[in-house]
């Protein structure tokens, strides 16, 4: 086990560089970055640069390359994604150094930037440097810093410097720019610290300058700043712990202790994405019972990259979240399995529970440029009484990508400290789902025969001679704005003529139950009905949650039946007449019903046929 573990580390450390064959540059990998004041054997205050494994339950900090040379301490540090270098200054000194994973190399002082104690550090997408001394009024950026060039004691060439005023002073421990919008963000050294945003994308001769008193947390002397890939803001304070913060906010979600320093700063790439997306979807519910719902969901990752890999590809869901009122027992009856696309390795050990396992896929499995996979599970959600089931809810699954894997192996996911959904480490890939709705009000209803109906006002279900028609007749469900109801899903009849929707958002709708062809009412009596010749005729229904026995023969019963509905079909809610999905002209739907979901389940939504009426459309005769 111990040489196992040790060949593991060996292998994460060699992931951290490209080889001598690159010039020692840092990888596209999301990781986080660190330099801190070290002392070296000869009593020298000095920097180590350091790869942080965000990983461990207390983050653990790897050296990475040599310390730096005579006494040198460095800060306001920034990773170069175009050269993929660190930069850092000495501090109380204008003398930049380019940083390889073999160490520090001190390039010169750079002209137009004065001496001072720079203590914040960021790099733009475009590689240009900008830094911020301590009560700065002035921040200064260097132009393409990967141009610069040196020996160490002369100035640099290669690069400029560009003065930009701040609308007011900073007192920064570190900052980093936000991959989402380009701005500036950092934590202070106040005794009390505040966020700080800077405005470098507005264009404005003066930046404007934001600040907010953070929460959350009483640590303060935050070092190091960063930014994921996602726009996930983290920050490190040197007595010991590591956050991140929301930047509307500035409330403070602590992930870890990590180990103290008397001095740091930090970078991180937060350019580099294998862009990644992520669709939610509740595929079917059933409903057992009045407060027992089985809900299936079908979750798709793709890579959209049309030529990167994501690595270590992760599908992330808390229930908990999603079920987060009427306090339901959770169950998974059918664990995740993959239903379309590439066969990744699903987690047969998925409960959806922020203290258990809300991972979906094994998590160390690839997904190459262009390719996706679905998985599908589903949720039993049992509530303690009707009262307690929500109207709606909805649920969210979280796509990642990283680099490197835990202790385990994988990749374990989004992670949800005090419900705050916080990527994993070293992420190159992420996604999040637009909210699928779920949504807890059913329409039911039962279709039946009435053998015994003489002609007159029609009877409802329950009379004597009335029964359940046989199992298939087709029941669709439209939406009603207005007079026009469109088409939004169906089903059918069981063995006792009961029918049931589920998922359906509070509103109004039209129910309609078709009456021929061989999705029809059928008769209880195997010789009549669509066995034989006759054809069924309404004798009732419930319109509005109103029972009606005088519509007999339906909407309009001069004319049959129309066709059946799907996607795109509409019906007036007055007249019946049915168009849309290739019905011929003149169509209508002849057993029509309103039914509303707006402030309860509706449950008796009940339609009655006869085989044995004519109807006489005549005004007279």
């Amino acid at each position: 086990m111990l040489k196992m573990l040790r060949l593991l580390m060996l292998g994460w450390l060699v992931l951290v560089w490209c080889g001598s064959a690159q010039a020692q540059q840092f990888n596209n990998d999301g990781r986080f970055y660190q330099v801190r004041q070290v002392t070296n054997g000869s009593g020298q205050n000095v920097s180590q640069v350091f790869v942080l494994d965000r990983w461990t339950s207390t983050y653990s900090a790897i050296p990475v390359g040599a310390t730096t040379a005579g006494g040198a301490v460095l800060n306001a540090m920034g990773l170069n994604s175009v050269d993929r270098y660190l930069y850092a200054l000495q501090s109380g000194t204008n003398k930049i150094f380019r940083i390889t994973t073999a160490g520090p190399t001190a390039l010169g002082t750079v002209t137009g930037l004065p001496s001072a104690t720079y203590n914040a550090g960021a790099m733009d997408s475009a590689g240009n440097y900008y830094v911020l001394s301590s009560t700065a009024s002035t921040l200064y950026r260097i132009n393409n810093v990967s141009g610069a060039s040196g020996d160490g004691t002369n100035p640099v060439t290669g690069v400029t410097v560009t003065a930009i005023p701040l609308t007011a002073v900073v007192n920064p421990g570190d900052m980093a720019i936000d991959p989402s919008n380009g701005r500036l963000s950092g934590l202070t050294l106040d005794a009390t610290p505040r966020l700080f945003s800077i405005d470098i994308t507005s264009g404005a001769g003066t930046a404007p300058v934001q600040f907010t008193t953070i929460s959350g947390t009483t640590f303060n002397t935050f070092g190091s700043a960063f930014f994921d890939i996602s726009g996930r803001f983290y920050a490190y304070s040197n007595n010991g712990a590591f956050f991140t913060f929301n930047l509307a906010t500035a409330a403070a979600t602590q992930l870890s202790t990590a180990p103290t320093a008397s001095q740091s700063d930090g970078a991180s790439n937060a350019f580099f994405n294998v862009p990644l997306s992520v669709t939610k979807s509740v595929t079917n519910i059933t409903k057992p019972n009045a407060t027992t719902y089985d809900i299936t969901f079908a979750a798709t990752i793709t890579n959209t990259s049309a030529t990167d890999t994501a690595t270590n590809v992760q599908l992330t869901d808390n229930l908990d979240l999603t079920f987060n009122t009427g306090t339901p027992t959770l169950s998974i009856t059918a664990t995740p399995v993959v239903t379309a696309g590439i066969a990744l390795s699903t987690n047969g050990a998925f409960n959806g529970r922020a203290t258990g396992d809300t991972r979906l896929l094994i998590g160390n499995q690839p997904l190459g440029a262009g390719a996706n996979t679905t998985v599908s599970f589903t949720v039993r959600a049992v509530y303690p009484n009707a009262a307690s089931v929500p109207t709606q809810t909805s649920n969210t699954v979280y796509g990642s990508s990283t680099s490197t894997v835990n202790p385990s192996g994988y990749n374990s996911g989004f992670t949800f400290p005090n419900n705050v959904p916080v990527p994993p480490p070293d992420l190159i890939g992420v996604a999040t789902s637009n909210p699928a709705p779920i949504n807890f009000r059913t329409i039911a209803g039962r279709v039946f025969e009435d053998v015994d109906y003489g002609g007159g006002t029609g009877r409802a279900f329950g009379t004597a001679g009335t029964a359940g028609v046989p199992a298939g007749t087709r029941v669709e469900l439209y939406f009603v704005a207005g007079t026009t109801a469109t088409f939004a899903q169906a089903t059918t009849t069981d063995a006792t003529g009961q029918y049931q929707f589920t998922n359906v958002p509070t509103g109004d709708y039209l129910v309609r139950v078709v009456n021929g062809g061989i999705n029809g009412v059928k008769s209880t009596r195997a010789t009549t009905g669509q066995a034989g010749t006759i054809l069924p005729v309404q004798t009732f229904r419930t319109t509005g949650a109103v029972a009606d026995g005088t519509q007999i023969g339906g909407s309009n019963p001069s004319t049959s039946d129309a066709p059946d509905g799907a996607t795109g079909t509409t019906i007036n809610t007055t007249s019946g007449a049915l168009s849309g999905n290739g019905a011929p002209a003149g169509s209508v739907a002849q057993s029509i019903g309103l039914a509303s979901t707006t402030n309860s389940n509706v449950t008796r939504a009940d339609f009655g046929f006869n085989f044995d009426t004519v109807v006489n459309t005549n005004s007279s005769g």
